[in-house]
């Protein structure tokens, strides 16, 4: 087996086709072919299925396991090539959406830096199913998403709660306990979260009316240029915007449900990483249980 018949596989995996495959590493569909047929009779086993009418690579059963192998490997490999390096700190690499990362963590990354001067932490930010290939891989340690997703080898706990509110221009007609079908489509700046939040917006909503749709929660401070624009955010990171910029709080008469905050991490952690990512944990916890508007699961 050559590393080059394995980097066409995951190639292939990576960008859903041969033909996007071949024009994202400008290489030849032939090429990639012929390394993935190669592959899987060296292994005596497909891998990938085939037939017409698939435009998108679907795994066998032998594909998504051979898949989690080749994670593993490339994990412990990264992990080999660090040895020798900086022996007197850990290291840890912590993944999360932006909304968690730029307003509810924003001051735990400070203080944990600043309590463990032996740590190299290194932060990214994703979006949810990018975080738990990056997790399945090893390459970050820990994640924090919105979305539950059953994944291989990957263990997904609920950490904490939070409501969500209606944000608004300042001088905006909205008030406290509005009901959301007092609100006009055509004026919302709509954030999506996860399945069960968008399954309650669509009862009020539904369709593409709205005036844009963002993915990030700070975007939507600079689109209310108008009063009776409107957003729905969670509250941890509608209080920040409030201090930042000139918006306000409103709560909403029929309540969607909470947004709830998983840890994702891998079964079989770096072995390297224990020690770091337990600490990491239990100053997570500890700084949410002082956060007023938030409530541990």
């Amino acid at each position: 087996m050559e590393h080059d018949q394995i980097k066409a596989f995951t190639d292939i995996v990576k960008y859903g086709s041969i033909s996007a495959a071949a024009s994202n590493t400008y290489t030849s569909q032939s090429y990639l072919s012929h390394k993935l047929l190669t592959l899987e009779q060296e292994l005596n086993a497909t891998l990938i299925t085939r037939g017409k009418g698939i435009r998108k690579i679907e795994l066998t059963t032998h594909g998504i396991e051979f898949l989690r192998l080749v994670n593993q490997y490339h994990a412990t490999w990264n992990e080999m090539l660090q040895i020798g390096k900086s022996q007197d700190r850990m290291h840890l690499s912590v993944g999360a959406v932006h909304g968690i990362n730029a307003y509810t963590f924003r001051d735990i990354y400070r203080d944990y830096v600043m309590k463990h001067p032996e740590m190299r932490l290194n932060i990214y930010t994703y979006h949810s199913r990018d975080l738990y290939e990056k997790v399945a891989s090893r390459e970050n340690d820990l994640a924090y998403i919105y979305n539950a997703i059953n994944y291989t080898d990957i263990i997904v706990t609920p950490v904490f709660k939070e409501q969500f509110c209606l944000i608004s221009k300042a001088d905006s007609p909205y008030y406290d306990g509005i009901m959301p079908n007092e609100l006009s489509a055509k004026d919302e700046i709509y954030i999506r979260y996860n399945k069960e939040y968008e399954i309650w917006h669509d009862q009020f909503w539904s369709g593409n009316h709205y005036v844009v749709r963002i993915s990030s929660t700070n975007s939507a401070a600079y689109l209310m240029d108008d009063k009776n624009r409107w957003a729905i955010a969670n509250i941890s990171t509608a209080k920040i915007l409030e201090k930042q910029y000139a918006i306000k709080i409103n709560t909403l008469g029929n309540q969607p449900p909470f947004l709830t905050c998983y840890l994702i991490e891998h079964k079989i952690p770096l072995a390297s990483r224990i020690e770091a990512i337990e600490i990491f944990k239990k100053q997570i916890y500890e700084y949410i249980r002082q956060l007023e508007d938030i409530e541990i699961i």
